[in-house]
């Protein structure tokens, strides 16, 4: 019997998936994904309140909840991983730079290099 390899694409959390994953596993890791980082937000009360006063909490969230669930290369984050940046870095910049990968998200490139521009005069 051939084994054959796992490609990156077939890591979720850093877990092997032979069949790929199944679509209610798919909405749990998400929903798993979205918690963490919910309650990192919550932590960072300056990130926080960045983020409402400028109408961006559920963008910022589904974005990042994105970049833990659905890119399809090595360069998924770790919901873990961006749960901590959130939560221990102070630099509103350095969280945005972070946590999302710009050209990966809905909003693009352009859009959160403006958000990124605008953290940087209030800091």
């Amino acid at each position: 019997m051939k084994m054959r390899s796992i490609s990156n694409d077939e890591y979720v959390f850093g877990s092997p998936v032979r069949d790929g994953p199944k679509e209610d596993e798919v909405k749990r890791r998400k929903s798993i994904a979205k918690k963490m980082i919910k309650e990192a937000i919550d932590h960072n009360p300056p990130f926080k309140d960045f983020l409402e006063a400028n109408h961006l909490y559920g963008k910022y969230v589904s974005s990042a909840v994105k970049c833990c669930t659905e890119i399809k290369n090595s360069s998924r984050e770790d919901p873990s991983t961006i749960a901590y940046a959130i939560t221990y870095r102070k630099d509103i910049r350095r969280i945005i730079n972070e946590t999302l990968i710009w050209s990966k998200t809905n909003q693009g490139t352009s859009f959160w290099s403006n958000v990124y521009n605008m953290a940087e005069n209030i800091e």
